[in-house]
């Protein structure tokens, strides 16, 4: 993977706020609600452009232009926890992949269930208010909340927070 491809999805993921960790319960909003910390390494990029011409490894966006990646999920300890999957699209002009607005769907995958979040992000925006959780299964079922960017850690990609609502 190239570095200019890696350094988007590192980019991504951490503007997605893109599983899992030791939950570690929170008094935030009643006795089931709960934080989950989870770092990240990305492990696949790929760009789906809409013209067939434009180069697969290109990282300028036309409209409906897509970027899907795939993610390890680790816990504070190392210890693997699931994967986590984005599917964003393109839904602005057309930009390089940090200034496009682009609409996305985050999955993250447990082995106890699954939490999904969906939102429109730009990357060069920054860290952002919060992705939102829009629902889960198994363990996660009907799971809301948000999503934002956790602290750096060495040696991954990104950190999440995702701040399930009890």
């Amino acid at each position: 993977m190239s570095t200019p491809i890696r350094a988007a999805a590192a980019a991504m993921v951490a503007a997605l706020a893109a599983a899992a960790a030791v939950p570690a319960l929170t008094g935030a909003q009643g006795s089931d609600a709960r934080e989950l910390t989870v770092r990240e390494k990305v492990q696949a990029v790929t760009f789906v452009h809409t013209n067939p011409k434009a180069s697969p490894r290109s990282d300028r966006l036309a409209p409906g232009d897509r970027v899907l990646t795939r993610q390890a999920l680790s816990a504070e300890n190392g210890g693997a926890l699931g994967t986590l999957f984005t599917d964003c699209v393109n839904v602005g002009r057309g930009a390089r992949v940090f200034t496009a607005t682009l609409q996305c769907t985050s999955s993250y995958r447990f082995a106890d269930g699954e939490v999904v979040a969906a939102g429109v992000v730009r990357l060069d925006a920054g860290a952002q208010a919060g992705f939102p959780i829009t629902g889960g299964s198994g363990a996660y079922r009907g799971a809301r909340g948000e999503i934002t960017p956790g602290q750096p850690v060495e040696g991954y990609d990104s950190v999440d927070v995702l701040h399930l609502d009890g």
